[in-house]
């Protein structure tokens, strides 16, 4: 279960960088950008609500949250 909250987060940063930062990734999905730096500073993880959420928001795939990417 740890690893899959690495691949995650390690996404989520991925994807964060990809927008161009965390205000533009805040304003694609709607997570606001306090939520982002809590799960960001490991205060939260990132759950399977919040993963369709971005997966729905930027239109990514199912389950892209779940698995490496080109990071």
């Amino acid at each position: 279960m740890e690893e899959i909250k690495k691949i995650r987060k390690d996404n989520l940063v991925y994807l964060i960088n990809k927008q161009g930062g965390r205000t533009s990734f805040s304003d694609s999905t709607g997570i606001s950008k306090s939520y982002i730096s809590h799960v960001l500073n490991g205060r939260r993880n990132i759950g399977n609500k919040l993963c369709k959420k971005i997966e729905g928001n930027l239109s990514l795939e199912n389950d892209w949250m779940e698995h490496r990417h080109d990071n």
